[in-house]
């Protein structure tokens, strides 16, 4: 409404040319006509417009709509917008499913990683990893730092590996991305892990001693 007052005066000019007021008319005429170049100059096309005005008018007017993208569109319309975007993900947040979803999504990515970096070591292709080839293969600094950023950051690797590993030496496929999948993530697992099954052995050791079973050991009265 305040564009079609402010082109009034134009539109009622006696001196522009007939041609040049329709042309302006056309974009500002009416209400309805001022609304719809409003929006247009809003949403992105507004150099038509705006060029109309300086060539008709003034080239003042060129200054008016930049001025008016400046403060109007990015200040207000783009801050409305990322209001509009975070709550939208504040949303889907909070959904349970689409939560599900992400993190399946991300397991399943991970493992895919997982096996890549599996297949990377298995240098015999015989489908299993043996120590010797796992240790080759965290010597090397890119390995190491492909694992880091799957969040496994381990110093004793070798302790890794026999968690892995089962108890035969060697590690297959579905043993690694299993193993790793579940070591991952928050810090010091693997050392946690690591930790128990040393106490679990001394446990078992203090066990057999109480029992007279370890060698050397005489039998309890």
């Amino acid at each position: 409404m305040s564009m079609a007052q402010l082109l009034h005066g134009y539109l009622s000019d006696g001196n522009s040319s007939v041609a040049d007021r329709q042309d302006v008319f056309n974009y500002f005429g009416t209400y309805t006509r001022t609304l719809i170049t409003m929006c247009e100059l809003t949403l992105g096309n507004w150099a038509p417009p705006s060029r109309l005005l300086m060539s008709r008018v003034g080239e003042s007017w060129g200054l008016f709509i930049v001025a008016y993208r400046c403060i109007f569109c990015f200040a207000i319309v783009n801050v409305a917008a990322a209001v509009f975007i975070t709550e939208t993900h504040r949303a889907a947040a909070g959904d349970d499913h689409i939560a599900m979803m992400r993190k399946k999504k991300a397991q399943e990515s991970c493992d895919r990683k997982l096996l890549e970096v599996f297949h990377e070591m298995d240098t015999s292709g015989d489908g299993l990893v043996s120590w010797d080839e796992f240790a080759v293969a965290v010597e090397d600094p890119i390995m190491r730092q492909y694992l880091s950023t799957l969040e496994m950051e381990v110093s004793d690797f070798h302790s890794l590996f026999r968690l892995l590993d089962g108890g035969d030496g060697l590690v297959e496929s579905r043993e690694f991305v299993a193993g790793i999948s579940t070591l991952r993530g928050q810090a010091k697992n693997v050392d946690l892990l690591v930790l128990m099954k040393s106490v679990q052995k001394m446990s078992e050791a203090v066990g057999k001693l109480e029992a007279g079973l370890l060698p050397g050991t005489p039998s309890a009265p």
